[in-house]
């Protein structure tokens, strides 16, 4: 049984067809658009290396990177990035916090940037900008930039704030390229990590729908 979990799980066609079903395509960053005013994007992406004082940035840099040309393509007034530390037993710094550190050091107006250091999870991080759009009396209108995997959660759950939500997914699994044969015929081991980061979405998206956060 082990043997066959394992084959059917490293099948790289049977992840791309889940992929392509789970997420969606792919689409055009918006350009000139007047509605586009507010972005905001979620953490997750870098982490801190206090010693060096350096910023490590992982696949979900990607996040950033999209937010950055939308801003730069729009008439955003508000960049609102989104995210805390999830440490439990350490005291790091919030993602946000030394994110703006970084913005403000390439160029980026600080009068532009609003951070929510606090959010450890996907749900705070839609409360917490709730709050934020309050205080400042801002329509409830927004882009939001995640990893394409994340996006269905994170849409939903702003969504339930009452946020419209516009979604720009970023680092997606979704395939670029078509099929290859090697594609039918050969395992391939980095499927299985990606159906771990698949399975551990999924579950948070069962337990956000049971609390009733989506």
């Amino acid at each position: 049984m082990a043997g066959l979990v394992l084959i059917v799980f490293s099948h790289p066609l049977l992840l791309r067809w889940t992929v392509m079903g789970w997420e969606s395509a792919p689409v055009g960053l918006p350009v000139n658009d007047s509605a586009v005013n507010r972005v905001v994007v979620l953490g997750g992406m870098s982490a801190e290396h206090v010693a060096s004082g350096r910023i490590r940035f992982g696949s979900g840099g990607d996040r950033l990177m999209q937010a950055l040309m939308i801003v730069q393509t729009n008439p955003v007034e508000q960049l609102i990035v989104s995210g805390g530390s999830s440490a439990v037993l350490t005291n790091e710094r919030g993602e946000a916090a030394y994110l703006l550190e970084f913005l403000t050091g390439m160029g980026l107006d600080r009068k532009m940037i609003v951070v929510d250091s606090l959010s450890r999870n996907t749900y705070e991080n839609a409360i917490n900008t709730r709050q934020i759009f309050e205080t400042n009396g801002w329509p409830r209108r927004i882009v939001l930039v995640t990893s394409a995997w994340h996006m269905p959660r994170a849409r939903r759950v702003f969504e339930k704030q009452g946020f419209v939500v516009r979604s720009i997914g970023a680092d997606p699994l979704y395939p670029f390229s078509p099929a290859v044969p090697s594609d039918y015929f050969i395992p391939s081991a980095s499927a299985l990590s990606t159906w771990e980061l698949l399975w551990k979405e999924w579950v948070g998206m069962g337990v956000y729908w049971m609390r009733g956060n989506l």
